[in-house]
């Protein structure tokens, strides 16, 4: 995982503790995403809101969670309450 940018490392570890087959959406608040940086021996990404802004409109996700999402879907974060968002497909 040393290769992998930091927002990918920390949505990655986020997504797989969420995630099961056939789950279409769930939600995650702003604190996991600083555990899942202190899991990772990452250091915290000096603006966790640009974490969730760069997957919502600048970059793509980790093509391993693109993956998951088959039949021609994607999943999208989305806000889901004061500091919480939503992962739907």
């Amino acid at each position: 995982m040393p290769d992998e940018p930091l927002y990918d490392a920390i949505i990655g570890r986020i997504f797989d503790a969420h995630y099961r087959k056939g789950l279409i959406e769930f939600e995650f608040d702003r604190k996991e995403l600083a555990a899942a940086a202190k899991a990772l021996g990452l250091d915290n990404p000096k603006n966790l809101g640009d974490l969730i802004y760069s997957f919502r409109y600048r970059k793509p996700l980790p093509a391993r969670i693109r993956a998951s999402a088959a039949g021609g879907l994607e999943w999208t974060i989305e806000p889901a309450g004061r500091a919480k968002y939503r992962f739907r497909r």
